[in-house]
């Protein structure tokens, strides 16, 4: 995935930098993250939302050739611990 930088100099001309940032309320755990194109499992938010049993899947998916809306997904796979270390195509 790539990783997008909304603040890049080539856009500040573009920014309300008067506009206070928004605050927004957690309303639910943030189970995974993003770091370096790939996904991670948060196991600490993991911990502190109560939950003791969690079966992971996965699938990738992309768009389809020749267009820019629909998109092809691959069939779901168990992980067998809640663990991804693979990449999609």
């Amino acid at each position: 995935m790539p990783q997008v930088d909304p603040y890049d100099p080539s856009i500040r001309k573009y920014l309300n930098s008067k506009v206070e940032p928004l605050r927004c309320k957690q309303l639910q755990y943030e189970f995974t993250y993003l770091r370096n194109g790939r996904i991670y499992i948060n196991e600490t938010e993991f911990t502190a939302s109560g939950y003791t049993a969690v079966k992971c899947k996965f699938r990738c998916f992309d768009r389809k050739l020749d267009d820019d809306v629909a998109l092809e997904y691959g069939d779901w796979i168990q992980l067998q611990v809640c663990r991804l270390n693979r990449y999609c195509k």
